[in-house]
């Protein structure tokens, strides 16, 4: 979905660029841009190509349709007013003045067509996804940032230079210039926030190790989003906020408890967001063994002492997986 968009903006990008600069100063006909169009679009689509291909070979084109497109797109769903369309409206026609303004103050051609593509490029992408982007998070911003990191590193590069020629700055501009400054602040910003040092992968790893000792290759889990990926799930849907939302409009079947017993699913994560029936059903039937991880069984009182505790299989006989549940 992002790629769309991302694709919609390269076209824009290129014609804007294309009417500013114009193509007899850029010295090329309409065969060139024919061609760069039909160049441009067939290595674009090998990959998505070559994987649609694959699914239709195996005939389930459907469902690669419906979970990659028909599934993500909900009516009413959005994490923003609507009133943000005002966005486009007002911040796209300043990014085509600044582009225009950009090609009229650079001298080289090729260099203004340059700069005015970028340009529009990422101020298309990022005003239309503030705008009509149903749903933000933000992983949509991602194919944004290496666009905007090229803007801010010309501008940054363009006042460092005119800082270091002009005679009266001070002289720490001329040892160490404002890029060197921005890469020393990054370093150190990357370090306090995520220092190298502090293993954060351990919590998934530890999933995964346990994971895997706790089940065989033929076992089902219960899991978020995949997370537990070397073991198939019983529950198809990833549970993130189209698929919460589905469920609660009636739209989509919530068989989580059912698919749990059906493949006798002996393990499972306690998801974040999903029905209070599914959440109190893993609470009551599944226990707790740290990491987030959960086993099939309950906690039983011993009759007599009353502190014994046994944790028992809830939905098939000893093997190997139960007899690792019992060990813990």
């Amino acid at each position: 979905m992002k790629t769309l968009l991302l694709v919609m903006s390269t076209l824009i990008g290129g014609s804007m660029t294309l009417i500013f600069v114009g193509r007899e100063r850029l010295g090329i006909g309409w065969g060139q841009i024919l061609g760069a169009l039909a160049a441009f679009f067939a290595s674009a689509l090998i990959v998505p190509a070559t994987i649609m291909a694959a699914f239709v070979l195996y005939g389930i084109w459907p469902q690669f349709r419906y979970w990659v497109f028909d599934h993500n797109v909900v009516p009413g769903l959005s994490n923003h007013p609507a009133w943000w369309v005002i966005i486009f409206a007002v911040g796209f026609p300043l990014v085509a003045l600044g582009a225009r303004r950009i090609v009229a103050a650079t001298s080289e051609t090729i260099v203004a067509a340059r700069r005015s593509f970028v340009f529009v490029t990422a101020g298309f992408f990022f005003t239309a996804l503030l705008s009509f982007w149903p749903f933000l998070s933000r992983q949509d911003y991602l194919p944004f940032y290496p666009l905007a990191f090229i803007i801010c590193t010309g501008a940054v590069l363009t006042i460092s230079d005119r800082w270091v020629r002009n005679r009266n700055a001070a002289k720490i501009w001329r040892v160490m210039p404002i890029p060197a400054w921005f890469g020393v602040c990054e370093l150190l910003v990357a370090l306090l926030a995520h220092p190298f040092w502090d293993d954060k992968a351990k919590l998934e790893s530890d999933l995964l190790r346990d994971t895997l000792k706790l089940t065989e290759p033929g076992d089902f889990v219960f899991d978020r989003r995949g997370e537990m990926v070397f073991r198939q799930r019983c529950f198809y849907p990833i549970i993130e906020t189209f698929t919460e939302e589905r469920i609660r409009r009636g739209l989509m079947e919530d068989n989580a408890i059912q698919r749990c017993i059906d493949t006798r699913t002996c393990v499972a994560v306690l998801p974040g967001a999903m029905p209070s029936t599914t959440v109190r059903f893993l609470e009551q039937n599944y226990l707790p063994i740290g990491n987030r991880l959960r086993v099939a069984g309950v906690l039983c009182t011993h009759p007599r002492t009353g502190s014994t505790l046994i944790l028992k299989s809830l939905f098939r006989p000893p093997t190997k997986s139960s007899r690792a549940t019992l060990a813990l």
